[in-house]
């Protein structure tokens, strides 16, 4: 893996308690996980920053409170979150796969796919074991490039003590400085040469992944769902649909995959801004609450509201 969780943690992350299991997912306590679930059942989910939610506290995060949503409703439901900052669909495989190596057990998983998942498999994890197989060897013959990777590396572990680097010399490979809201990293929906740039190969890299996690769930008797949602850049455009909604949309039909479409829940807020963190695309204690409302919906498939097929 890139980058994972460390297991079995109890430390502080953004100024609030954080905790992992001894799986390596972020949760209200370290506790053991048992392999599989005596009675009941167990849903993985898996994302990124928005799922792992370092900036929320765990019971005000969207899988703490879905799992609630389930117990009041008489249902025995085991939410496991498999997300992590800046995880993307390729490395989403790889941490299923190894849970279900290690022998634990799920009957399903819901992948929350980022917009900005599309910058990440067409550049910072696009042939990322290359690279960083190449930047090591270079780093043995020049003391340059080691000690920034030491130092870099020192204060990752500093200020995110709750993530194991795999480090590399290129991982600051993105631009992050900034407005986040008008970066290129979530815009890549309001841009034809970004689109051009780097969004179609994306595109083709996230479709290929979310295929390779579809087909393990399937060998291990899982169910499989894909999800998106809006950053603040889709909310603020005039373009409705999104061009992300249309895409993975049509490419969901077409695999005849489970389709969660978040961004109508969005787009039906009267004040879409009280929904995320200030001056962040991430979503506060508001958002979080929207989203887990609207995944109980879709899980139980009850009081959804749909609109004609986004690509008809």
């Amino acid at each position: 893996l890139h980058h994972k969780l460390g297991r079995s943690l109890s430390t502080v992350a953004s100024g609030r308690p954080y905790h992992t299991i001894s799986a390596g997912f972020r949760d209200g306590s370290a506790r053991e996980l048992k392999k599989t679930k005596d009675t009941g059942s167990r849903l993985v989910i898996l994302g990124d920053s928005f799922t792992e939610a370092p900036d929320v506290d765990w019971e005000d995060t969207y899988l703490s409170r879905l799992e609630g949503l389930f117990s009041a409703d008489g249902q025995d439901l085991e939410i496991l979150n498999a997300g992590v900052v800046s995880y993307a669909p390729g490395l989403h495989y790889r941490r299923l796969k190894t849970f279900l190596d290690e022998g634990f057990g799920a009957d399903g998983a819901v992948m929350m796919l980022d917009i900005s998942d599309i910058e990440d498999e067409a550049i910072v994890y696009d042939d990322w074991e290359d690279r960083w197989r190449h930047e090591h060897w270079t780093a043995l013959f020049d003391l340059k490039p080691r000690f920034v990777v030491f130092v870099r590396d020192r204060i990752r572990t500093m200020l995110h003590p709750e993530i194991d680097y795999n480090p590399m010399p290129e991982l600051n490979i993105i631009d992050m400085t900034g407005d986040p809201r008008l970066s290129a990293r979530g815009s890549w929906t309001e841009s034809d040469s970004l689109f051009t740039e780097w969004g179609a190969k994306g595109i083709e890299g996230c479709k290929e992944h979310i295929l390779e996690v579809a087909t393990l769930c399937a060998e291990n008797d899982m169910s499989f769902a894909l999800a998106i949602y809006p950053w603040p850049q889709q909310l603020m455009s005039n373009a409705r649909p999104s061009k992300h909604q249309v895409i993975f949309e049509e490419f969901a039909r077409e695999n005849k995959l489970d389709f969660y479409d978040f961004f109508p829940a969005f787009y039906g807020l009267p004040d879409w801004d009280s929904h995320f963190i200030p001056v962040d695309v991430h979503w506060n204690e508001a958002g979080h609450k929207l989203v887990a409302d609207t995944l109980f919906r879709f899980l139980t498939r009850t009081d959804i509201e749909t609109e004609p097929s986004l690509t008809e």
